[in-house]
């Protein structure tokens, strides 16, 4: 429990706080609803670590992810009709776990998860296993040597992934060898007007061994046009989908990042109705100034 708050107090602050955004009309709420269901049947079934399920149940969807959410449902529904992914053979990248756990759930897809993280893999898949999730799969391989073995899928997703690699070109061009002819390579990424690079102190992830002259870590590029345009060349594919969302001040998200960072789950459990605030949910248009999100889709001809 964060600083002794009692578990109620967490959980009426959280469900207030996506109650709000239900008025503000933020999309994607669904996916938080998801997630407890998830957590309720793990607990009904006798498993888990309590310290997860609590998290999970006052935090089940950081703020950007409802957004993302969002573009990616209308982008598959845009491009695929009413069936959706029902029985399609989907490759997830080092999404959030939140996304392959809905496409093979609630979707009816074939999932293969894969993450060169192997604690954060290791952990998707016991939460699997303690729920008994069919159609999801997960593998230790990269997505090289994944294409290099002969597999194929007919959609490559990655949320908020490219953004951490070092060489997100080659990842990119990775992921659209492993699709079939026809299929659809799903990304999200933040955006700013300018390319820039951001670096801490301490390294995220165990797979970022770039640094900086301080010797701090890379942690993610933000992309602005020109650097989307080499994602596309260097995947050999044709754009069908683009979705933006845009912070209504420049600034906000920067003073969010400082907060969270500061404050913990005692501040992000308002994410739902923070962000339901602070954003413009959809637009087809890049922007001049401040922080954003886009959804891209490319299709592999």
């Amino acid at each position: 429990m964060a600083k002794n708050v009692p578990f109620n107090v967490l959980m009426w602050h959280a469900l207030s706080s996506e109650a709000a955004a239900a008025r503000n009309g933020l999309p994607g709420l669904e996916l938080a609803h998801f997630v407890r269901e998830l957590v309720l049947e793990e607990i009904a079934r006798g498993h888990g670590p309590v310290q997860d399920q609590v998290r999970r149940m006052v935090h089940p969807v950081s703020g950007l992810r409802y957004l993302e959410f969002s573009h990616v449902g209308e982008a598959l529904s845009v491009l695929l009709g009413k069936e959706g992914v029902l029985g399609k053979a989907i490759l997830d990248v080092s999404s959030p776990w939140q996304f392959p756990f809905w496409f093979a759930l609630r979707q009816g897809a074939e999932v293969t998860m894969v993450n060169p993280d192997d604690r954060d893999l290791a952990q998707s898949r016991m939460f699997a296993g303690r729920l008994g999730i069919p159609g999801l799969r997960f593998s230790g391989s990269s997505v090289g040597d994944l294409v290099a073995a002969g597999c194929r899928y007919d959609l490559v997703t990655s949320v908020s992934v490219i953004e951490h690699a070092e060489d997100d070109l080659q990842l990119v061009e990775q992921m659209s060898a492993a699709l079939v002819s026809g299929g659809y390579l799903v990304l999200t990424f933040p955006v700013r007007p300018s390319y820039a690079e951001e670096y801490r102190p301490e390294r995220a992830y165990p797979t970022q061994r770039k640094t900086d002259g301080r010797g701090w870590f890379f942690f993610q590029r933000f992309y602005d046009n020109e650097r989307i345009d080499r994602l596309i060349t260097r995947s050999g594919c044709v754009e069908v989908f683009r979705r933006y969302c845009w912070e209504n001040q420049d600034g906000w998200f920067d003073w969010y990042v400082r907060e969270w960072r500061r404050k913990g789950i005692l501040f992000v459990v308002n994410d739902a109705a923070m962000f339901s605030r602070s954003f413009e949910f959809a637009t087809n248009k890049p922007r001049e100034s401040g922080f954003g999100n886009c959804c891209l889709v490319l299709k592999k001809q």
